[in-house]
């Protein structure tokens, strides 16, 4: 069964920070707070915290948005998100 067909699967937030790190390849100005953004993503609901408040040594996520949107998304600023997922046609 193909992966997308199962739903979304949680993922830690420091995975989601490296491979973000990696595939900017500029650095991020110092202005930029990426945590605050992580919060607001979080608030908006495009991300679901899949773990309790209690627990701040790991914060696990899931992504709450389809495909559709984060294609339109990457297309609006110019990024090739077929360069980057597997077994997706984009």
């Amino acid at each position: 069964m193909r992966q997308q067909l199962l739903g979304p699967k949680s993922f830690d937030l420091e995975r989601m920070l490296a491979i973000f790190y990696n595939i900017i390849d500029d650095k991020i100005p110092m202005s930029i707070d990426v945590q605050k953004q992580i919060a607001s993503l979080i608030t908006l609901r495009l991300l679901v915290r899949v773990t309790k408040q209690e627990r701040l040594e790991t914060v696990r996520c899931k992504c709450n948005v389809g495909f559709d949107l984060v294609h339109q998304v990457a297309q609006s600023v110019g990024f090739e998100l077929g360069r980057y997922l597997y077994d997706f046609r984009v």
